[in-house]
């Protein structure tokens, strides 16, 4: 499934990878991958919104416009994720699309709920909500397990090493990441893989 997925997706991600977009959606405006960090935006205003919900709000305003700015802010999110997930291969590209198909659908679920809002279907709106951080919350652990396990993002080489790991075995003659010393004074971080994926 993964694979077909990723055949999908690959003509929406191909105008997110070149220079000079590429490189500022991935790590040259915040000096790492932005993706990580703006994806909690909108998902933040989703349980918010959700919040709302279970506290028994009667107005829907106010869950609608938190609903409606996130809705909005995956705009950001989806352009850095598709920068990101163009530099992954083999499984992370396959898990990364999965991931991408799971966020599409809890944004779809969230548009939904902020139209059913605005028409006064509040129990629809409800149940589109928790429904959308449900399957958002999965992805998220999709996402989580790309970016601390399989070492996606701009802070890693292409081979799951720390680009200053990486730099490092260059400049000692190694050509490898794992030459770095344990503990290295040089503040690179060290790798300890302990996931069994």
């Amino acid at each position: 499934m993964g694979e077909r997925l990723a055949t999908v997706l690959e003509p929406f991600a191909r105008p997110f990878d070149g220079a000079p977009l590429g490189p500022v959606l991935r790590e040259r405006v915040v000096g790492h991958a932005a993706h990580p960090g703006i994806v909690h935006l909108p998902v933040g205003l989703w349980l918010a919104a959700q919040a709302l919900d279970l506290a028994g709000r009667a107005d829907d305003e106010d869950a609608a416009l938190l609903q409606g700015f996130g809705v909005l802010l995956t705009v950001p999110s989806v352009a850095t994720g598709l920068a990101e997930w163009n530099r992954t291969r083999g499984r992370e590209r396959r898990l990364g699309a999965i991931h991408a198909a799971a966020n599409t659908v809890g944004v779809t679920c969230h548009a939904g709920a902020w139209l059913a809002r605005r028409s006064g279907r509040r129990r629809t709106a409800v149940s589109l909500t928790a429904l959308g951080n449900l399957v958002a919350g999965a992805s998220a652990y999709v996402g989580g397990h790309l970016a601390t396990v399989r070492h996606v993002g701009s802070a890693w080489g292409s081979d799951g090493a720390s680009d200053d790991a990486s730099e490092y075995g260059r400049e000692n003659g190694s050509g490898s990441a794992s030459a770095r010393p344990s503990g290295s004074a040089s503040g690179g971080p060290v790798r300890a893989d302990l996931h069994p994926l």
